[in-house]
């Protein structure tokens, strides 16, 4: 008998495409081999090398090839826990540690094991839903805002969740995912702002997954929430701060309470990834605590924040129509081209030929753009915006990471640099604006 495959999946599993960030970065890749000039906004990977001593480390534990615990080796936990005290104010407990073959791997595991629907603001990350879907949760979606700097506002948070129907007569568990600072808006919540968000969160019993993987790369202050809130996890890895993408190493750490979580992880992940690779985990030690790693850090962080400021600058500029927030940290800003006189050009030329029903404009718009500039960015629809806001995510990494940490060694970091050293940074960005008139 054949199989009906459509009968035993699920509607919105049938329906989902490859992950759009993936995507995005397989179709640069493709436009690249076809000698195509290609402006890079749209895939979140670190543009620096990795720290040389890491590249040693890695090459010195080649040999190791053994089964670790699943847990991860001990002396790695021990320097994650150190490293991230800084952040929490508390004492950390390596057994209280997680490594995963990266937070993306993590992050879906939680998702398995916790029985619980899911709060997210609807400018977050695009696997946290997706992820959601697969595991069939609940998502309950917090609608952020220009107005709030895509912010989830404490008392808004509480008004949703008083409001919020329960899929059960009994409430069901709840967590939320925070990022700060943020993949795709760029903004870093304050120290007050987790304070007030850590009293609703505890008035509702949720659990708080701090996404952190940007925490190194935040040009303010940056606080974790755990350090207000006991039921925090917190949640990071190599891929950005270390530049190691594709070495895929990441950890939760749970607090004392929420051990029993812990444990569930720890079990499903024995049955599926069993152990993250032996000699990534052992290069990666020294990651967390050599003096060389956090001067290459603080270099990485400062290039990062003058390239940012430039992009802003540049955006906001009179005239242009674009209304963005300047980034706070990570990789990306994230402006809106609603208002500017391309956009009703495009709703007119849209209107005229498709559908007003349809939910593929933004989409539609931005591939234009694609195929008109070479300009790849992601649009806001894929990270839970309406599909009428012509907004994205620009990640302002398309420049040559190794050339700028060695020109940041002898010349001053400013707007004449950028200039100097980041053409596709500058070519790109008047590209972009010169579009949207």
């Amino acid at each position: 008998m054949k199989l009906c495959y459509n009968k035993i999946m699920s509607n919105q599993l049938q329906n989902m495409d490859i992950s759009q960030t993936l995507k995005m970065n397989e179709k640069i890749t493709l436009f690249k081999q076809q000698k195509k000039q290609i402006y890079q906004f749209g895939f979140g990977q670190s543009p620096f090398p990795v720290p040389p001593s890491m590249n040693t480390n890695l090459i010195n534990n080649s040999s190791n090839n053994k089964y670790l615990p699943v847990q991860g080796i001990k002396e790695l936990r021990n320097s994650i826990a150190n490293f991230y005290e800084k952040y929490t104010e508390t004492h950390i407990n390596a057994d209280n540690i997680i490594i995963g073959p990266g937070s993306k791997e993590l992050l879906f595991l939680f998702s398995i094991i916790y029985d619980s629907d899911i709060i997210l603001p609807d400018s977050c990350w695009v696997s946290y839903s997706r992820q959601a879907i697969i595991n069939q949760k609940q998502i309950i979606w917090y609608r952020s805002c220009f107005e709030d700097n895509w912010k989830i506002i404490p008392a808004k948070l509480d008004k949703l969740l008083e409001n919020s129907n329960d899929t059960s007569q009994n409430k069901r568990n709840k967590y939320l995912i925070l990022n700060s600072p943020c993949n795709p808006t760029g903004q870093v919540y304050t120290d007050r702002e987790l304070k007030d968000l850590a009293i609703i969160a505890a008035k509702h019993n949720l659990i708080i997954i701090s996404d952190e993987i940007y925490s190194e790369f935040s040009f303010v202050t940056h606080t974790s929430i755990a350090k207000y809130y006991n039921n925090t996890i917190i949640c990071s890895g190599i891929s950005k701060f270390l530049s190691c993408g594709g070495w895929r190493l990441g950890f939760m750490i749970f607090p004392d309470n929420l051990r029993n979580l812990l444990k569930s992880m720890c079990n499903v992940a024995s049955e599926s990834y069993s152990c993250v690779c032996s000699p990534v985990q052992y290069a990666s030690i020294i990651g967390f605590k050599s003096p060389e790693i956090i001067d290459y850090i603080t270099s990485c962080r400062e290039i990062l924040k003058e390239v940012a400021l430039y992009v802003y600058n540049e955006l906001t500029k009179k005239n242009n129509d674009i209304i963005v927030h300047k980034s706070e940290g990570g990789f990306y800003i994230f402006p809106i081209f609603t208002n500017t006189p391309k956009a009703k050009v495009l709703f007119t030329e849209w209107d005229n030929k498709y559908s007003k029903s349809s939910t593929q404009f933004s989409k539609w718009v931005f591939n234009k753009l694609f195929d008109e500039t070479g300009i790849a960015v992601l649009p806001g629809v894929e990270f839970g915006r309406s599909d009428s806001e012509l907004s994205c995510r620009l990640a302002y990494i398309d420049f040559d990471g190794g050339l700028l940490l060695d020109k940041y060694q002898n010349e001053p970091l400013n707007r004449d640099f950028i200039i100097r050293y980041c053409p596709n940074i500058v070519k790109g960005v008047q590209l972009l604006i010169d579009w949207w008139k």
